[in-house]
């Protein structure tokens, strides 16, 4: 028996209901700026989630101080010290000195209103902060396609994602005692990456909370930084809206623009795979039904990371900062063992210049160019 006409229209008006309680917002933010911030941060924080920090007792993430408060939001300092005090601390010079970085989870940012979270923006932005890490996410509460869906679609049903080749991963909760899947997540991207997509079933990890499949994009490093001078562009248009609601609504479709410039599904022509198809071949295809239903009505921000171009105080930099401190234990060790350290260094740097290629040479005319001498 086909259903009547009465019952399609109130099933589509469910499906226009729930379209509506779709929610894109912002799941996480870290930044870093300088301790004379330090104070300020501190009341700000008090204010927008009226809860107190109080003392960790112990450093965070290289930091050698941190604070707490509720939800955990952490602020983490190191202040500037003499060597003096660095010795009655024993501790050594930090690139962490003078600098605080503030830690907010999503916990937190939900319970702040659109108007709120807008002052946090403009308090980040204000004291020209460093943004470290920044989570978006896009709550999809119709359900149009499911984490398994996709990955299964990627896998083997002929969807490919640009820039993300080879770093797609599903991952299933099973649960024994019932004999099902309790949850489903896909994951692109590298774990160690500044750009990392996560879908899965929020419905299953809120404990029945939410029931929607979520869409969550973390930028990090770079890509946090690029995010946060992208995102500028659409603070200054939140900050001339007409309205508070116009405002809030800017941010929103920022939040989607930058998720849907992050990631995208194409459909692979039939009897072909990516490798076979050229540069930039996904720009000659659309992308697939349910990825074009889901981010419709808003063109795409994409973060386009700027190569930066070698150079020799870079290097100098690097070798301090990573190659140094393994110098410095093979040097210790060779002396225990009465291996002539000096010797084996010049061996390793005379097998280094025989490797030396273009670009190595590029950097070291571009430094002689640049010598005090000129």
């Amino acid at each position: 028996m086909l259903p009547s006409t009465t019952a399609i229209r109130k099933e589509l008006n469910a499906q226009e209901s729930k379209a509506l309680e779709n929610q894109v917002g912002l799941g996480w933010l870290r930044f870093t700026t300088t301790t004379a911030n330090l104070d300020y941060w501190r009341e700000r924080i008090t204010r927008y989630f009226r809860c107190n920090l109080r003392s960790r007792g112990k450093g965070w993430n290289g930091y050698l101080h941190s604070d707490e408060s509720c939800h955990p939001i952490i602020i983490a300092h190191t202040p500037i010290m003499t060597a003096a005090q660095r010795e009655t601390l024993g501790v050594k010079r930090s690139p962490n000195e003078g600098y605080m970085t503030v830690d907010i989870p999503q916990s937190a940012l939900d319970s702040l209103d659109g108007e709120s979270l807008f002052s946090l923006w403009l308090d980040v932005y204000g004291c020209d902060a460093k943004l470290t890490r920044v989570d978006l996410y896009y709550d999809d509460y119709c359900k149009i396609v499911s984490p398994e869906f996709v990955h299964n679609a990627v896998k083997r049903g002929g969807v490919a994602v640009p820039r993300f080749s080879g770093n797609v991963r599903g991952w299933d909760e099973y649960d024994l005692a019932k004999g099902v899947t309790a949850s489903y997540t896909v994951y692109f991207g590298s774990v160690k990456s500044d750009k990392q997509i996560r879908f899965y079933d929020k419905n299953a990890e809120s404990n029945g909370q939410q029931n929607c499949y979520r869409w969550e994009v973390q930028f990090t490093g770079k890509y946090a930084k690029e995010f946060g001078d992208s995102f500028l562009d659409v603070m200054t248009e939140a900050t001339g809206a007409a309205t508070m609601a116009d405002t809030i609504t800017t941010m929103s479709n920022g939040y989607k623009a930058h998720i849907k410039g992050a990631i995208a599904f194409h459909e692979i022509p039939p009897g072909k795979v990516p490798s076979e198809l050229g540069a930039n071949w996904a720009k000659r295809h659309e992308v697939v039904w349910w990825w074009s239903e889901l981010m419709a009505g808003l063109e795409p921000a994409k973060l386009t990371l700027k190569q930066v171009k070698p150079s020799l105080s870079r290097a100098v930099e690097w070798i301090r900062s990573q190659v140094a401190p393994s110098l410095s234990v093979i040097r210790t060790a060779y002396r225990h063992w009465n291996i002539p350290f000096t010797e084996w260094l010049r061996l390793i740097l005379d097998e280094g210049e025989d490797r030396l290629g273009d670009r190595h040479w590029q950097m070291m005319e571009d430094a002689l160019l640049t010598s005090p001498a000129y």
